[in-house]
């Protein structure tokens, strides 16, 4: 997703993508999948995409839960300019976007 827009992502199987599960960027805001449930229930991935589970870039953020949101490169990639608020997160960011 990208250009302003907001993504609310629960329940859903990401699976086996060949670039990143899901790409949030400018000026962008994706929601996840919080509690087991019903209603808002987390996103899961048993096959992992080509690339991370979640990218983050170009002053845009992501909150909620990873779950088993992964990839063959990591589960998360938040670059400098983003705001992690994923509740399986440790710390505030990420490594950096590798620019190539």
């Amino acid at each position: 997703m990208s250009g302003a827009s907001h993504a609310d992502l629960a329940g859903n199987h990401i699976d086996g993508n060949g670039a990143d599960g899901v790409t949030v960027t400018g000026n962008s805001n994706v929601q996840l999948g919080d509690e087991p449930g019903i209603l808002n229930p987390p996103n899961d991935t048993t096959v992992p995409n080509v690339g991370f589970g979640l990218r983050c870039s170009l002053n845009s953020s992501a909150a909620g839960r990873l779950a088993t949101l992964t990839g063959e490169a990591g589960t998360k990639n938040f670059d400098p300019s983003c705001t992690n608020g994923l509740e399986d997160s440790p710390g505030l960011r990420g490594p950096p976007v590798n620019p190539s």
